[in-house]
């Protein structure tokens, strides 16, 4: 991994806008498709995430139990505090 001061990257992102400022360059719509590409791959993710985990039922066991455990313990803790 390549290192950089601060001052150096300073120094060169000042240099990209003067760059974009110089040729008029409209960033702004591909900020706006970049956005829209990072949003539809997090969807994408989202749905896979609920396919593979919400929707399978060894899952939902699991975090039932988990959850009741917890539940449980905090319970516990709670039945032999002093206060």
């Amino acid at each position: 991994m390549k290192t950089m001061l601060v001052s150096e990257f300073k120094a060169k992102c000042i240099a990209a806008l003067k760059e974009v400022q110089r040729t008029r360059e409209p960033l702004s719509a591909v900020f706006m498709a970049m956005t829209f590409a990072v949003f539809v791959v997090y969807g994408f993710v989202a749905h896979a995430f609920r396919r593979l985990v919400i929707e399978s039922p060894g899952v939902q066991r699991w975090l039932r139990y988990s959850v009741a455990a917890a539940f449980a313990g905090l319970g516990a803790r709670l039945a032999v505090s002093e206060r």
